[in-house]
């Protein structure tokens, strides 16, 4: 699937191409461990943004949450929780 920029570029592209519509965006600010307590919360006031920090592998429990959240996201089981899969 294609990602075109407007509706009007999509209905010259070919019939199979679908229009992807963007619901959000989230900033993903890195590097969160070189910055100080009252830079970041500065950085709070930003909406849709996500502090994290790659090197020390901080946050990346909340950065999966709002990119499950910004989809939404359904997970599916096929087994009963906390049963092992019969494959």
């Amino acid at each position: 699937m294609k990602v075109v920029s407007s509706i009007k570029s999509a209905k010259k592209r070919h019939p199979d191409c679908q229009v992807v519509r963007r619901k959000g965006r989230i900033y993903v600010i890195n590097k969160i461990d070189q910055i100080s307590i009252e830079e970041l919360d500065l950085l709070d006031k930003v909406p849709h943004y996500v502090p994290v920090s790659a090197k020390d592998e901080w946050n990346f429990d909340e950065l999966m949450e709002k990119i499950w959240e910004y989809l939404d996201l359904l997970r599916i089981y096929t087994k009963p929780k906390g049963q092992i899969p019969d494959y």
